[in-house]
């Protein structure tokens, strides 16, 4: 994937161009933001092209990780850069809050969703009730490992809304105050507090992005 090592070029050579002074440090560091958008939009995709897991199947997975890569981008660039603060707080509030309405309607989308794989369909029984009564194996192994995280409802739910509050909604808040205080060593540590929230926050929303995906392989292994 041609855009990860692009990247990684654009950077390499932002950060040359400062340590030696380039007046040209501006222009790279426009190639490199485009360059991470593109690594983003890649990284995207291969989870929105897998039509057959209709969770991650639609643009919105696509939007979630330009969006909320560059949320966490401009929050850590409002602490780094504090000569540009009050643009880069509003700038990460409002992708917070972007990414907070896009995330939000994934979710609304995936809840509505009904699986189009049965069990029915799987093993052409077209009884109006199927039960599987053995999962294949007598032992653990991959396929019950890795495509279901074996949680329970009320947990998913936990953790859902831990990472709407952590990843959107009190970095949001954070941002929003600290880029308007007159105290530079206030607004520093807000700052730094909504950064390593939002980050934790993120964690939480990747481990519920894969573990809301309703692998067609649990048919055949009743997610035992």
């Amino acid at each position: 994937m041609p855009a990860l090592p692009a990247f990684l070029a654009c950077t390499f050579a932002y950060g040359v161009a400062h340590a030696l002074g380039s007046a040209h440090t501006f222009e790279v560091g426009v190639f490199a933001v485009v360059a991470s958008a593109a690594l983003f939009v890649c990284t995207g995709m291969i989870y929105a092209c897998l039509r057959f897991l209709q969770e991650w199947a639609t643009p919105l997975t696509l939007v979630d990780f330009v969006l909320l890569g560059f949320a966490l981008a401009s929050a850590c660039a409002a602490v780094l850069a504090t000569t540009l603060l009050p643009t880069l707080a509003v700038t990460a509030c409002v992708l917070t809050l972007a990414g907070l309405l896009s995330r939000s309607a994934l979710l609304a989308r995936n809840a509505r969703l009904r699986p189009k794989s049965t069990l029915q369909s799987a093993t052409a029984i077209r009884g109006a009730r199927v039960e599987q009564k053995s999962r294949g194996f007598t032992a653990g192994a991959f396929n019950l490992r890795e495509f279901f995280h074996g949680k329970t409802h009320q947990t998913l739910m936990r953790i859902k809304w831990t990472f709407v509050i952590a990843a959107f909604v009190v970095p949001f808040g954070l941002v929003a105050f600290g880029g308007s205080v007159l105290s530079i060593g206030v607004s520093f540590a807000l700052l730094c507090a909504a950064s390593a929230i939002q980050d934790a926050g993120l964690v939480a929303e990747r481990w519920f992005f894969f573990a809301e995906a309703r692998h067609p392989q649990n048919l055949y292994y009743g997610q035992a």
